[in-house]
């Protein structure tokens, strides 16, 4: 008898367990749907308000739309997606059709893990169109044609070939005196010319003099040549640099290109980051102004790839890839993604990306992520996922963050409760860390790991001094 009422008061717990489940999964399906909902109607709301009505002209009229699409104004600048769920690839290559039937040029296409992407221009627009069969959805995205510069298709090289030996600036020069945050890189090319990703904060005001100090190093006498500056978002850890340098040494800087995407005026809004959102936003671009040549600004869109000599970015995600509409509570969510390859080594820049970022990352691209050296998002804050460091699997770690906490003091490196998910993939992934702390390393390329440490992930092994 004690048997068969054990069994039947196991029976009981097992139902009950599934009803929970269930309440669970309606619970947050619900959830999801009350935030869409909300956010549907906020844009609803903004778009009645603040769209211009000859940017509703010329978006819609001309422009081929997919059935049973919504629209959404201001994603990356003043871009317009035509956003349609519950697609296929087939109508994603009809709708290309589509458009070279209403004499719309191919740019390029492309296909990456479960990414189809294409590029078409006319003279009123530029459309980035992608499917992911990951989420099933077809996006457009819709630029006016004259305010967008095309990437270059053709490998770009603004120097002499092969006139010097490349290397891997990580730039460390009181990055971290004031704040625990902040991430610079510099590649110097074969050709001499320069490739920047971010660059850190305004203060110390020694910080952005020691950046332009590292660069002169690295370039000798004559005029700075910076092919390419990468601004993964515009937090002031990220972009301050680049704008001090640009009030500091327009004369002395040749930047050709910066490459970005930041948000448009009415997703800062509809997240509640109006006012220091559009701050920063707006200091990246005055310093653009303030640069002589003014620079060709490329907004960045998944599948973009920019060569230079003896390097290659392929851009893997933009805040285009979000599901529309999005206003993120997290402003680091609009960081660029995108892999580096160089001297037959490739590099995961992962910028201050958040875990709803990766997830995405994951699902599109997964093996494909594979790479020799990841970047740890948003500095071992909240932000890298195990699911997205174990599909990179790096032996090589880029760690951009202070030993010491500057603010108070704390030793992060023997309190195994810090950045743990970073602790961990250390463990199971990597057999060397580079830390941005102490000062600048100046690497050759290929990285061989010998100017880096080996970081125990919950003991004071490893520990450097």
């Amino acid at each position: 008898m004690e048997d068969n009422n054990c069994k039947a008061y196991e029976e009981i717990l097992e139902e009950m367990r599934g009803l929970c489940a269930d309440a669970k999964r309606y619970s947050d399906e619900a959830s999801r749907n009350a935030t869409r909902a909300k956010h549907m109607m906020i844009a609803a709301q903004m778009e009645s308000v603040y769209m211009p009505e000859e940017k509703k002209k010329w978006v819609i009229e001309g422009i081929p739309t997919p059935p049973g699409y919504y629209a959404y104004y201001g994603a990356g600048g003043d871009s317009y997606v035509l956003y349609h769920e519950n697609s296929s690839r087939r109508e994603y290559e009809e709708y290309l059709t589509t458009l070279e039937e209403k004499g719309f040029t191919r740019y390029y296409t492309g296909e990456m893990g479960k990414l189809v992407y294409a590029c078409y221009y006319n003279d009123a627009a530029v459309l980035n169109v992608t499917y992911a069969s990951s989420d099933g959805v077809l996006r457009i995205v819709v630029e006016a044609r004259e305010d967008v510069v095309l990437p270059p298709l053709e490998p770009i090289c603004d120097g002499t070939p092969e006139s010097v030996e490349p290397k891997l600036c990580m730039f460390g020069d009181h990055l971290y005196d004031c704040h625990d945050c902040g991430m610079g890189y510099i590649y110097r090319l074969h050709d001499g010319t320069f490739v920047v990703i971010d660059g850190g904060m305004y203060d110390p005001p020694e910080l952005p003099i020691c950046f332009f100090n590292r660069l002169r190093e690295l370039n000798g006498e004559g005029k700075i040549v910076i092919s390419a500056w990468f601004l993964t978002h515009a937090h002031h850890d990220h972009i301050r640099v680049f704008v001090r340098l640009a009030e500091l040494y327009a004369d002395q800087l040749d930047v050709r290109r910066v490459i970005c995407n930041f948000p448009g005026y009415l997703m800062q809004l509809g997240s509640g980051h109006r006012g220091w959102c559009k701050n920063l936003v707006g200091s990246a671009e005055d310093a653009f102004d303030k640069l002589s040549p003014r620079p060709q600004v490329i907004r960045a869109h998944t599948g973009q790839q920019f060569v230079f000599p003896g390097l290659t970015v392929d851009m893997l995600f933009t805040l285009d890839d979000f599901k529309h509409p999005f206003f993120p509570d997290n402003f680091n969510a609009t960081s660029l993604i995108f892999r580096l390859t160089t001297a037959g080594q490739t590099y995961m820049f992962l910028g201050d990306a958040d875990s709803t970022t990766n997830g995405i990352l994951v699902e599109r691209f997964g093996e494909l992520l594979r790479s020799d050296i990841v970047q740890v998002a948003h500095h071992g804050f909240w932000g890298g996922t195990k699911e997205v460091y174990d599909t990179i699997d790096a032996p090589i770690v880029f760690w951009p963050c202070p030993l010491i906490n500057p603010k108070n003091g704390h030793d992060r490196y023997r309190n195994p409760n810090w950045s743990p998910i970073t602790r961990e993939m250390v463990k199971n992934h990597a057999k060397v860390v580079f830390l941005q702390w102490k000062g600048t390393d100046i690497l050759s390329l290929p990285i061989t790991g010998e100017e880096g440490i080996t970081l125990a992930s919950d003991t004071d092994e490893g520990h450097p001094e």
